[in-house]
């Protein structure tokens, strides 16, 4: 397989199956507490239903760190059991920070532009260590399949709506044309609507959001009686914008086609509009419940059902369950004052505020400052080396700890991605190739060497903590292999260890640290990292 194209696949993968992951579990967390309100409200108006499954829906394309302090979510944070629950996004969320971070560790250049041997340590770092972008590359190509086939059949149902539309025949008549036209007054529209009819289809059904037009199957034009019924639904839907939503709907269903919540709750909304569309038109009391009763069940007696699958268009409805059910509603429904509409768009908004935000608050305090991006080119390590040089003296020589690699999170202020808090990066990371040799930056003692560790401790790994003169210390963590032990001596630039990715990883790379009387100081204030080579 050619690199760029291996490239391509991991950077894609690690982006968007950690975000669709993530928001599923978020979305599931607010199906939940809707559907519970769903009970609660059922005989409430139509309008609730729909505000409310509308709330999970938006979670589906709120950015997985959506937050603020007076969410839900940070008050359940202070139980116990949510500890427990939140492991269940450790594998993707570090996946995909550490990718969005990292850019495929050390491909600082295109695989075109990198030296001979560079492609054979790709193979050699795929091979060895990225089961997890394995995981991710096969999880993507199964989404984008997936998505690809149900866009596919989206398509060629617009396209065959699109084609029913332009070969149905205008509707001339001027009893039609003018009820028509008292519908759009009554619904303050002022767009040309037009009026088509065949035998092609056997539904109505709407068309066009600034140029719109109402199929009418010719069954349907055989009983004037009830014909007003259906035009009206079908201009209510005009007055809505219901095909913008739709299109909105489907997306969301493309997209998210292996959660089944989103069909689900697609699948009350879209019956939750038809309610609403049946509320509106009766409010006008031009039609009596009993007349529009009645249109609904013309269309029943049309058998115009079918199987659930994805609504590409508004109209006026062919299921039988669905069809049953609103009849039943506007047998019950109570028409809603202008105030109680406003409670239902004001109590959503407050609900949206509290149940929507699903990541942690980022904490931050007067002398914490945003994080920057994580990335380090030569210049910024260049300038910040001189600065430092310029501002102290050193107290003492340090030495590259790596002759290779690429720096790609800094010293300072940091997202965690595990707590999506604001915290301190103690160290420099260096994105290095597995197996590569780690060098003691310094002469000095080494008083911690842990070479085997537990593969569920999500720590620093194999590591080592190295003593110098003026009270240093260096820190060398997510070790491959450790070759030194607790007590050993080590010169300046002596092997110590080899690069890996224990611990708390997701790739292999050094943490490197430096310390002066316990104090976590800035490396680059001792190491020019420009002089870091590009890995060969």
């Amino acid at each position: 397989m050619d690199s760029n194209f291996l490239q391509f696949l991991i950077t894609a993968g690690a982006s968007i199956i950690p975000f669709l992951w993530q928001n599923m579990l978020f979305a599931g967390i607010v199906f939940i507490i809707i559907w519970l309100m769903t009970i609660l409200l059922k005989k409430k108006s139509p309008r609730w239903q729909y505000a409310l499954w509308f709330l999970v829906l938006t979670r589906l394309i709120l950015p997985p760190n959506f937050s603020h302090p007076f969410s839900s979510r940070n008050l359940v944070a202070k139980l116990s059991i949510y500890e427990k629950f939140v492991h269940l996004f450790d594998y993707f969320r570090v996946a995909q920070s550490y990718h969005l971070n990292q850019q495929n560790e050390f491909h600082g250049i295109s695989v075109a532009e990198q030296p001979i041997g560079l492609k054979q340590n790709i193979k050699v770092w795929i091979s060895e260590s990225s089961h997890r972008d394995r995981i991710f590359i096969g999880l993507f190509l199964l989404w984008l399949s997936g998505a690809s086939i149900f866009l596919t059949i989206y398509l060629k149902k617009l396209t065959k709506f699109r084609s029913i539309i332009k070969k149905a025949n205008h509707i001339e008549d001027p009893l039609i044309q003018n009820t028509v036209k008292e519908w759009c007054a009554q619904f303050h529209i002022k767009r040309i609507v037009r009026i088509v009819s065949s035998e092609e289809y056997l539904s109505p059904f709407t068309m066009g959001m600034f140029k719109p037009v109402v199929y009418l199957p010719k069954s349907a034009m055989e009983n004037n009686h009830h014909l007003e019924s259906i035009i009206a639904h079908e201009i209510c839907h005009i007055k809505r914008y219901d095909n913008l939503w739709l299109k909105l709907q489907s997306l969301l269903q493309i997209i998210y086609f292996f959660n089944p919540v989103v069909w689900y709750v697609n699948s009350k909304i879209n019956l939750a509009r038809e309610c609403i569309c049946d509320t509106m038109v009766l409010a006008r009391e031009k039609i009596s419940v009993t007349n529009y009763g009645n249109g609904i069940m013309t269309i029943l007696k049309l058998n115009l059902f079918g199987a659930e699958e994805i609504n590409v268009l508004p109209g006026f409805g062919s299921q039988r369950k669905k069809l049953i059910y609103r009849i039943k509603n506007i047998k019950g429904e109570k028409i809603m004052g202008k105030y109680q509409t406003l409670l239902i768009y004001f109590t959503l908004a407050l609900l949206g505020i509290l149940v929507l935000p699903m990541a942690g608050h980022v904490l931050k305090n007067s002398t914490s400052q945003e994080p920057r991006n994580t990335h380090l080119n030569a210049a910024e390590i260049d300038v910040a080396h001189n600065d430092a040089m310029s501002e102290q003296k050193k107290d003492i020589v340090f030495m590259l700890p790596l002759k290779e690699g690429r720096v790609t999170a800094r010293f300072g202020n940091m997202k965690d991605p595990y707590k999506q808090k604001i915290v301190h990066h103690n160290g420099i990371d260096i994105a290095a190739p597995k197996g590569i040799d780690v060098h003691a930056a310094a002469e000095g003692m080494v008083i911690t060497a842990i070479s085997e560790y537990q593969k569920k401790y999500k720590g620093p790994g194999k590591h080592i903590l190295i003593r110098h003169e003026n009270g240093f210390l260096t820190f060398y963590s997510h070790l491959n292999d450790v070759l030194v032990k607790k007590g050993q001596q080590v010169k300046a630039d002596e092997i110590i260890a080899r690069v890996g990715m224990t611990g708390l990883a997701t790739g292999p790379h050094l943490h490197f640290e430096i310390r002066k009387n316990e104090k976590p100081q800035n490396p680059q204030k001792y190491i020019n990292f420009k002089k870091l080579r590009n890995v060969k």
